[in-house]
């Protein structure tokens, strides 16, 4: 920490998702006592405002919107919503004065960023992701520095400061003891355990999979199934149809927070491959089966972890084979024994230390 410095104002530009947010938290309790005051600023949508306050941190919304379409008219609507954006941010940083602005690559972080730089204030970016979406492209020749998880993202990136520095995850993720974790999840000692999960926004056709095969599966296994907050009732009825001797092997939850227990618990995860797989897998050390949605980003997650761990990858249009392919590897221990051992060799246990250093040091140095 900087001896004798004056502590730091920090606004965070945050995105929807707890994927996004739950780093920049681990962000805040690296940099102690260092930190003077933070401010989340995001698009008020999605778990975001919830998990900001329940954490005890400020926040305060701003428009935002991505751009979509082939061609720029296409875009209006966007750029008209970020231009209002700009403004309103533009005036919560005057409000707040941050020493810096660090942005984890959400839609909402672009007229945050752009209004961070039309008032001087130094910008650093920090895209969690394997491949930068457009807002990091947007706003990369504006920032001050780029931070990155992994060394792919390193690689794809060009900036004059730019360092890797991992994921910071919470500490608990690998932490936790697998009796006290099924224990506490209303899972037996007995059967494994399937870990499947969608994100905080939930994934459909996921979830579909997991129910059509959900019978077959339970006759070998358990499921510990995070459906998101859409689909739980569905996933509930899904249960109460089943038989009474299968419904105790079957815990549908809409959303955890203590997230390390499900890891703790599970033998294998099967999961979407948002930006916190990178981070959260490598930490609990457990073999995975990914099924990115239909964005690049998560395709260039689970490539990576592929290439890196050997996780297996199952496409879209391949999940009416997902649950046979979830019991061949609950079969086959010594690769699920293999590729745990290379997720562990990916962690990067002081991640969140790393980057608070890098702040610092972007913060000491100015724009």
């Amino acid at each position: 920490m900087r001896t004798g410095r004056a502590r730091i104002r920090l606004v965070i530009a945050g995105s929807r998702t707890g994927g996004h947010l739950y780093p920049a938290l681990q962000l805040v309790g690296a940099l102690g006592e260092g930190v003077e005051s933070v401010l989340v600023v995001g698009s008020g949508e999605g778990l975001e405002p919830e998990l900001v306050t329940r954490a005890g941190i400020p926040y305060a919304s701003v428009p935002a919107a991505p751009f979509r379409g082939r061609w720029p008219g296409s875009w209006l609507p966007g750029v008209l919503t970020v231009a209002r954006g700009l403004f309103r941010a533009r005036a919560v940083l005057r409000r707040f004065g941050p020493d810096v602005v660090l942005s984890t690559g959400g839609y909402a972080g672009v007229p945050v960023g752009l209004a961070a730089r039309s008032l001087g204030i130094p910008l650093v970016l920090f895209p969690l992701d394997v491949a930068p979406g457009w807002a990091v492209r947007l706003l990369r020749p504006l920032a001050t520095a780029v931070a990155v998880t992994n060394e792919a993202a390193l690689a794809r990136l060009r900036h004059r400061r730019i360092r890797l520095v991992g994921y910071p995850v919470r500490p608990a993720i690998g932490r936790v003891d697998p009796t006290t974790a099924r224990a506490a999840l209303g899972l037996g000692a007995e059967l494994p355990v399937v870990l499947v999960m969608g994100g905080s926004q939930g994934a459909r056709a996921l979830n579909e999979a997991v129910f059509a095969g959900l019978r077959r599966l339970l006759e070998s296994a358990q499921v510990l199934h995070l459906t998101g907050r859409v689909d739980y009732p569905w996933a509930a009825a899904v249960r109460a149809a089943l038989p009474s001797d299968l419904q105790a092997r079957y815990q549908p939850i809409a959303y955890l927070e203590e997230v390390e227990l499900a890891y703790g618990a599970a033998d294998l995860v099967v999961s979407r491959a948002g930006a916190s797989t990178l981070g959260e897998l490598p930490a609990a050390g457990r073999p995975a089966i990914l099924v990115p949605g239909d964005f690049s980003d998560q395709w260039a997650n689970a490539e990576y972890l592929a290439r890196t761990a050997g996780v297996l990858v199952v496409r879209p249009r391949d999940l009416d084979c997902l649950v046979p392919i979830i019991l061949a590897l609950l079969d086959d221990g010594d690769r699920r024994a293999e590729m745990a051992e290379r997720l562990k060799g990916l962690h990067r246990p002081d991640a969140a230390r790393a980057l608070a250093d890098f702040l610092l040091e972007v913060v000491d140095r100015g724009c």
